[in-house]
């Protein structure tokens, strides 16, 4: 398995940055490469809630099959896909600190079948596309 791990110290409370966080139609205010999120609007936000990312990629765009796998609020958010053999798991783990709150996204990839010879650069691509997540967030909540 690969991936990467990362965190942020954001000047707002961990609710405020919880529901930032999972605030699905504002990803594309903050989320790296993130164009679109399409999901049925009556459906609630929980775990096992299914929505589509839009995404631009190097050779353009392309849709990801996103899935909601953990939700604690206002510590634990966990989405994830699986798609032709990679799972990836993206988990955000919330701490507060005073007024403050610590967000840490460990992400971790997994390449199943004859594509796992792949899985060192497919991780390295979701790492390139995804690291400065928190740090566009943090900048998205301090810095409307």
């Amino acid at each position: 398995m690969s991936g990467f791990s990362t965190s942020e110290t954001i000047n707002s409370p961990i609710e405020l940055v919880f529901d930032r966080l999972t605030n699905l139609s504002n990803f594309k205010n903050w989320m790296p490469g993130v164009l679109e999120i399409k999901i049925d609007p009556d459906v609630a936000i929980a775990k096992g809630s299914k929505y589509i990312e839009t995404r631009r990629f190097k050779n353009g765009e392309g849709n990801v099959q996103m899935e909601i796998l953990d939700l604690v609020a206002p510590n634990l958010f966990v989405t994830g896909f699986n798609t032709a053999g990679t799972f990836c798991r993206y988990e955000y783990q919330l701490e507060k600190e005073s007024s403050k709150t610590t967000i840490s996204l460990t992400c971790k990839v997994q390449v199943i079948g004859f594509k796992k010879i792949w899985q060192p650069l497919i991780a390295w691509a979701i790492r390139l596309q995804d690291k400065n997540q928190l740090k566009a967030l943090k900048s998205n909540i301090e810095n409307p």
